[in-house]
C-alpha cells in the first residue's frame, strides 16, 4: 500500500490538471472522486482510519454535487453507493458502529433506488446486498433479531436476483453465502 501512495498522488495531480482545464468535464470529475475514494480505502486498510474516512467523505461530497446536475446518472449513483459502503466499512474498522450503520443505510437506500432505475446494474446490486449484510450485522450486534432477519432476507433476495443473470458472479456467490449464514 505504501508503494501505491506516490502513484496515487501523481494520478491526483494529473487528474486535477485535466479538471482545471475543463471544470465541466464529468469524466474528470468522476475520475477525481474515484481516486479520492481509493486513497481513502487504502488509508483505512493501513489503519489510518480518520484520514481514510475523511478522503472517502470528500469523494462522497463530490459525487453528491455531481448528482445535483444529473440525479439519474447511473455511474455516479453506483460510485456514490459504493463509496458509502466503503465509508461504512471504514467506520466498522474504526470501531464506530453507529456511524457505520448510518453509512450502510445511505448505501442501501441509494443502491435500492438505483436498482429500480437501472435493474441490470450488477455493481449496484452487489452494493445493495453488501450494505444489507452490513446492516444485518449491525442490528445483530444490537440484538435486534427482527431487523437482522429483514436485512438478511433483502441481501439474499438481491444476490439470488443477480445470480439469475450472472450465474458465476464470484462476489455474488460469496455475499449469498454470507447472507444465508447470518443468524436471523
Amino acid at each position: 500500500m505504501k508503494a501505491a501512495t506516490p502513484h496515487l498522488a501523481l494520478a491526483a495531480r494529473i487528474l486535477t490538471g485535466l479538471w482545471s482545464i475543463d471544470p465541466q468535464n464529468v469524466t474528470s470529475q468522476q475520475d477525481i472522486s474515484i481516486l479520492k475514494a481509493v486513497q481513502g480505502k487504502l488509508k483505512v486498510a493501513s489503519g489510518n482510519y480518520q484520514s481514510g474516512i475523511a478522503s472517502l467523505d470528500l469523494a462522497i461530497l463530490d459525487e453528491k454535487r455531481m448528482l445535483l446536475g444529473d440525479p439519474d446518472f447511473s455511474l455516479t449513483r453506483s460510485n456514490l453507493s459504493q463509496h458509502y459502503l466503503w465509508a461504512a466499512d471504514g467506520w466498522v474498522a474504526a470501531g464506530n458502529a453507529d456511524r457505520a450503520r448510518a453509512r450502510y443505510s445511505q448505501a442501501f437506500e441509494l443502491a435500492a433506488a438505483t436498482v429500480k432505475l437501472h435493474p441490470d446494474d450488477a455493481n449496484t446490486q452487489i452494493v445493495l446486498a453488501s450494505s444489507a449484510v452490513g446492516l444485518a450485522r449491525a442490528f445483530a450486534a444490537k440484538g435486534n433479531r427482527e431487523r437482522t432477519a429483514h436485512f438478511r432476507e433483502l441481501a439474499v433476495d438481491a444476490m439470488r436476483n443477480l445470480l439469475k443473470d450472472h450465474h458465476d458472479h464470484p462476489r455474488a456467490r460469496v455475499l449469498l453465502t454470507e447472507s444465508v449464514a447470518l443468524a436471523p
